[in-house]
């Protein structure tokens, strides 16, 4: 672009938009609608897109007239003379710019604030995976656990000769071990393979969605190779020493019978017990972590470990359930499929251990699915009860892509007749005694009709006429949390270095709206020079319509603000709903991996099950059991295992779930159950069972009744 009305538009974006170079298009600012011509289509280096953003490139006078900045940058960029030291020409460009209202850096440091803004921005993301990631490590070691014990109870003849001929205890416990880590760093490394595979997989699916980034080529940089290789060769390790130290207590004489077990440590007894105490000590930790005056980090802390004991606690007291539980889902399995469901269910509860060790790895993923999904739903059902009871408002209005809407729109939306009241919610991103606080400012004049506030101490909507441009009302927690009452005054400091003092008129309660403080529009043209408007709330006169009042609405924003959505109530809360349906489907689809994780340890297990009650099941089949009755006792036992682990997840989850919308009660999350979920829950764990069982029922069935038989 080089003459005013030209622009220039990222490739990505000329693609989606199926726009080309001579076409005429118009752009839509906080200014309104600009006519321009499309000169240029270019690449954010050697990508189409900077991550979806669409990039728009224009004449400095025209971002000026466009952006309501006469005369004014936001970003001046130097080029020294060859051979210019860059820190001695910062210097020498400081000394003349006012510290307290420019910064000045050299090239390199503002790459790397820009880099250290990002990698912060992305943060949470980074946490949220390796949290997802830990829970599968989790899962998975219950597997490993589970498997060694197994195959060392199948192989406890061989173990015993081992010992009748001279191996010792420490030579035992070293070849389980050294399995073990062989085991652990071969799967590391086909882990470390795939997980490259899926990252290059990942940049190619981005690129082609158009929300590619520009990027270096991939690096597999030594870290990215130790740590997984370490994390997975330990947690094998950790998981295999139990069944390994269970290995040296085999005495030799069980080499001389058949039917030896493995005998059982001196604390097995007292680990469901020690399970109950852990889980009580957890939900007191969860308890504290939301009542302590600590720092937010350190009750997070508290918060997660607690949660922690409450699931291994509750793992390790699964022992104790399995009978009970497998005795109530086995009941109607029994009264409809008869013998095989019974035998099924003996042999569910024939090693309550094992079950209880297979069950708990599902119950992992199963808990976390509910609780959020209880999270969220409680999240949901408050943020609706706030909209009935906070916004009078007909209609909400936003834009398309979120980005914040030019004042003019409250104009144009109180010019539609069929609209009595129109207010914008203006907000600028603000700071107060150096933490980020929400800010609504608000029209007084229309607010009266358009919200309804939740006064303390004897407020009004009276107040809201008192407030000009020093003032402010702000929401409880707000004002508890900076100890703050009537007549207080506190500091803001906008994003662009603006300063304002504002005073309380009131303090109201709404922890889900209008959250932080509330001020005029007066009173934040003191904190920004381009005011905007990111929500536009409307009410249509009475007797109009809603359908054809909000349809007259829209059509006449569209006009001048294309962008701009208008949503009746109803509608804005099916849009709400749809976000956090996406939010929600993001974190089922990380915890999936969990839950097939868990599967995979099932199928092992019956796997490894049938292998040890091979002669047991060659005996059924030679008194007449059929290969149908034999398939169908494998699967009704893989349902009932999967069903336990499935029950004790939705106790967990819900547990979890009580325990922290109830300390996030003052935050307005309250608690709600989501049946459906629930219901939709169980009956995915009865077909997980099926699949589950599916492989080692048809290995049952094809068992041939004299082979099994004479099998040793």
């Amino acid at each position: 672009p080089s003459a005013p009305g030209e622009i220039s538009v990222d490739e990505a974006y000329a693609k989606r938009a199926k726009v080309s170079v001579g076409q005429r298009v118009e752009v839509s600012t906080p200014t309104g609608l600009h006519p321009a011509t499309l000169v240029g289509i270019f690449k954010f280096g050697d990508s189409g897109s900077l991550g979806g953003t669409t990039l728009t490139a224009v004449t400095v006078q025209d971002a000026q007239k466009w952006l309501d900045l006469p005369g004014k940058v936001t970003t001046i960029a130097v080029a020294g003379r060859v051979g210019t030291d860059p820190a001695l020409l910062k210097s020498r460009i400081g000394k003349i710019l006012p510290q307290d209202r420019y910064r000045v850096e050299t090239g390199a440091e503002s790459a790397d604030r820009q880099a250290t803004t990002i990698n912060d921005g992305i943060g949470f993301l980074r946490t949220t995976l390796s949290i997802f990631a830990l829970i599968a490590i989790l899962v998975g070691s219950f597997v490993i656990f589970n498997v060694f014990s197994i195959t060392i109870a199948q192989r406890i003849r061989e173990i015993a000769m081992l010992r009748t001929i001279g191996a010792s205890r420490a030579q035992l416990r070293r070849s389980v071990i050294i399995e073990a880590l062989i085991l652990g760093v071969v799967a590391s490394l086909i882990g470390i393979a795939f997980g490259v595979l899926l990252a290059m997989g990942l940049k190619w699916a981005f690129d082609k969605g158009g929300i590619g980034l520009p990027t270096a080529s991939l690096r597999v940089l030594p870290r990215t190779v130790i740590v997984p290789l370490l994390v997975g060769t330990i947690a094998t390790f950790l998981a295999a020493i139990i069944p390994a130290t269970r290995a040296t207590r085999i005495p030799p004489v069980s080499a001389l019978r058949e039917g030896a077990v493995l005998p059982k440590s001196r604390l097995a007894p007292y680990m469901p017990y020690i399970g109950i105490v852990a889980t009580l000590i957890g939900i007191a930790l969860v308890a504290v972590g939301f009542t302590s005056d600590a720092s937010l980090s350190s009750r997070l802390k508290t918060i997660g470990f607690g949660a922690a004991l409450i699931v291994i606690g509750i793992g390790l007291a699964m022992r104790l359930m399995i009978r009970p539980i497998a005795g109530a889902v086995g009941a109607p399995l029994e009264a409809v499929f008869g013998n095989s469901a019974a035998i099924a269910r003996r042999n569910a509860t024939r090693d309550t251990t094992r079950t209880a060790s297979t069950a708990t790895a599902l119950m992992i993923g199963v808990g976390l699915v509910v609780f959020i999904a209880v999270f969220v739903h409680g999240i949901k059902v408050s943020l609706f009860d706030a909209l009935d009871t906070t916004l009078r408002a007909d209609e909400v209005t936003l834009n398309e892509n979120f980005s914040p809407m030019p004042l003019g729109i409250v104009a144009a939306a109180r010019a539609v007749p069929e609209v009595e009241s129109a207010m914008g919610i203006g907000t600028v991103e603000t700071q107060v005694d150096g933490s980020n606080a929400p800010i609504s400012a608000i029209d007084p004049a229309a607010a009266t009709s358009l919200v309804n506030f939740d006064w303390r101490d004897g407020g009004s909507n009276a107040l809201l006429d008192q407030l000009g441009s020093d003032g402010a009302v702000i929401e409880e927690s707000f004002a508890q949390d900076r100890a703050l009452k009537v007549g207080s005054t506190f500091e803001v400091e906008a994003i662009d270095g603006q300063r304002a003092t504002f005073t309380v008129k009131g303090i109201y309660r709404d922890p889900q709206l209008f959250t932080g403080y509330t001020i005029t529009t007066e009173g934040l043209r003191r904190l920004t020079e381009t005011p905007t408007v990111a929500v536009l709330l409307t009410k249509l006169r009475p007797g109009v319509d809603l359908t054809v009042g909000t349809a007259q609405l829209n059509d006449a924003l569209t006009a001048s603000y294309p962008t701009a959505k208008v949503r009746t109530r109803s509608e804005y809360k099916d849009f709400i709903n749809t976000q956090l349906s996406v939010f929600l489907y993001v974190l089922y689809a990380l915890l999936a991996l969990s839950v097939i994780i868990s599967l995979i340890g099932v199928i092992i297990t019956l796997l490894l099950a049938i292998y040890e009650r091979t002669r047991e099941i060659g005996m059924m089949r030679a008194v007449g059991t059929t290969r149908g009755q034999v398939r169908a006792m494998i699967l009704h036992e893989g349902v009932i295992t999967c069903l336990i682990g499935g029950i004790v997840g939705l106790f967990v989850g819900l547990l979890l779930g009580g325990l922290v919308t109830k300390g996030l009660e003052s935050e307005g999350i309250a608690f709600s159950v989501p049946y459906v979920t629930l219901v939709v829950v169980l009956v995915l764990t009865i077909f997980a069972g099926l699949i589950a069982a599916f492989l080692p029922a048809m290995r049952a069935a094809k068992l041939r009744p004299l082979d099994a038989l004479q099998y040793e």
